[in-house]
């Protein structure tokens, strides 16, 4: 049972969970694909929304001109430092989950300290990674929404594992099975061509951000550097952990 299970994940990963093929080749890149917010593009690069794709797209609201971030310098024996994140207009003109991430921030006025945010801030951030994941499916770059993708092999993969030490009495065959299920969710989610056209243009862009400062003089037609280029990089940097 559990080689015929493997067999059939295996079909299966080939069949709906690979991506297509695209170019293979990996050219610096001066500029996100179509346009995409830092978000997405830390989400098309390893099909997850991280803290850090989060974290760079408040920078990303602030360099739009959505809100400002001020640094307080703590006082004191500890000088524990904290940020202040001042609303200048409203979110319209964001995608559906920087709205969310962004109203979730100034439910209490029009400025917030990042310690005082509750736990509710955290849930509002786990519905705007959903809407990430959809927004990313709509506009064409995934099949499915990987979350979606990979939930439903996890309860497929539990229920299995249940059966096998309860229901039937311990049978290891079944709880195997279910183990391999669980794993291969994690690889089941997949790009469309549009997707992996996306990802590469997007590593790319990493490649020209990850380079030495003194290198990227070499680059053919790079952009000039000053501090509006940094700011429109630092989002980006932020989401690919450059």
């Amino acid at each position: 049972a559990p080689i015929l299970a493997l067999a059939v994940m295996f079909i299966l990963w080939r069949k709906k969970g690979r991506d297509p093929r695209g170019r293979g080749t990996i050219i610096a890149q001066y500029d996100a694909p179509d346009g995409v917010d830092a978000i997405a593009v830390g989400t098309l690069v390893d099909e997850k929304v991280d803290k850090k794709d989060i974290s760079a797209g408040i920078v990303d609201m602030a360099v739009k001109g959505y809100l400002k971030i001020d640094r307080l310098d703590g006082k004191g024996i500890f000088k524990t430092k904290d940020y202040e994140l001042i609303k200048i207009k409203g979110s319209n003109g964001l995608e559906d989950y920087e709205q969310k991430i962004f109203n979730a921030l100034f439910t209490g006025g029009n400025t917030v300290k990042l310690k005082a945010l509750d736990t509710s801030f955290a849930s509002d951030v786990k519905e705007s990674q959903k809407l990430v994941f959809e927004s990313l499916v709509a506009k064409g770059y995934f099949n499915k929404s990987p979350q979606k993708v990979r939930n439903t092999y996890l309860v497929v993969g539990s229920l299995l594992i249940f059966a096998g030490i309860i229901v039937v009495a311990y049978m290891p065959f079944i709880v195997i099975v279910g183990v391999m299920t669980m794993i291969f969710g994690f690889f089941m989610p997949a790009r469309t061509l549009k997707g992996v056209t996306a990802k590469e243009h997007i590593l790319g862009l990493k490649e020209y951000l990850s380079v030495a400062e003194k290198d990227r003089i070499k680059f053919h037609n790079a952009p000039e550097k000053n501090p509006q280029t940094f700011e429109k990089y630092l989002p980006y940097a932020m989401a690919l952990g450059v």
